[in-house]
């Protein structure tokens, strides 16, 4: 085998090697946390340079590259660590035992409103849960008032938009948060009198940690996230764009102190054009008896996030 192409699977091994480290044990710091967002592409890239390296009959840097895959393959098959109960077909009061919740990203300068409209009215959720829902997309959900007809906003000076949530349920309380500070980020509860009883819907989208700044935004805005959920009373939907992933260390700190209920798998949100090979920085999650019991992804509809459908069980 060429000395070169030798060398390239060498330091290839390298990266990946490095890479496993910081996703594993590396430090919290930016940029080093991003690496923990994108396990299963470190999984991908580890086995395909094992097939490489094994079609070259290099069994060593084979047998290395397979080694290194086991890390992020073992980080996102574990299941979530509540586990997810099964749905009932209803309660003792007839009632569906679940409600149909709905995430969705919608990318404020997107101009494909007309296709979301379409998709949430065949879908047909109990809450849907917007984010970057700028004055134009807000005007648009009237247009499905009469499916969803209680809605309420959090508002932000951003040019990113804000937090919007519709509800085919009436609305018995709601509180607007800043959590970092100014009226970029708003974190929004509601309660929601459903079939079932009250119920509680906390609304998030924190900053990108494109940056140590907006990394540290991120995480202060999560944990007051955390602490809203812990306060609550009634079983509590958590929805939105999280900008982390399971895999993330602040998501296994928002999701160890709120206590939250999971699906065992988490669809793959972000960016959209990648369809299952993104990554699920979108999520919906339960707490206070609340539990998803069924999650997936639906289209791509103009924006760079897909967004989410899922079932949530009430106790």
């Amino acid at each position: 085998m060429p000395r070169r192409a030798r060398h390239a699977l060498t330091a290839g091994l390298a990266v990946l090697c490095g890479l496993t480290v910081l996703s594993t044990a590396g430090p919290r710091a930016w940029p080093w946390e991003l690496v923990t967002h994108f396990q299963p592409q470190t999984a991908a890239l580890s086995l395909a340079l094992a097939a490489a390296a094994l079609l070259a009959r290099l069994p060593v840097h084979g047998l290395l590259a397979g080694l290194i895959a086991i890390s992020p393959l073992a980080t996102i098959t574990a299941p979530s660590e509540i586990p997810v109960r099964l749905l009932r077909t209803a309660d003792a009061r007839g009632a569906a035992p679940y409600l149909s919740v709905v995430t969705h990203n919608v990318l404020a300068s997107n101009p494909a409103r007309a296709a979301v409209i379409a998709w949430l009215r065949t879908v047909r959720p109990d809450i849907a849960v917007i984010q970057e829902s700028t004055s134009a997309w807000r005007h648009a959900f009237l247009q499905i008032a009469d499916m969803l007809p209680y809605q309420a906003h959090g508002v932000s000076t951003h040019v990113d938009g804000g937090i919007t949530v519709l509800s085919r349920h009436r609305l018995l309380a709601q509180d607007l948060l800043y959590p970092t500070g100014d009226h970029r980020k708003p974190l929004l509860s509601v309660t929601l009198d459903a079939p079932q009883g009250p119920v509680t819907l906390v609304a998030a989208h924190p900053w990108s940690p494109r940056s140590a700044a907006r990394l540290d935004l991120r995480d202060r805005y999560l944990e007051a996230a955390a602490a809203l959920i812990r306060k609550q009373a009634t079983p509590t939907v958590l929805a939105g764009d999280l900008n982390a992933t399971p895999w993330s260390p602040i998501f296994a700190d928002l999701a160890g102190s709120a206590a939250l209920s999971r699906a065992d798998r988490s669809p793959a949100t972000f960016p959209a054009f990648l369809g299952p090979f993104g990554i699920p920085i979108d999520h919906i999650a339960g707490a206070n008896g609340a539990a998803v019991t069924r999650i997936t992804a639906g289209p791509a509809l103009g924006s760079d996030h897909r967004p989410l459908v899922a079932s949530v069980q009430l106790p």
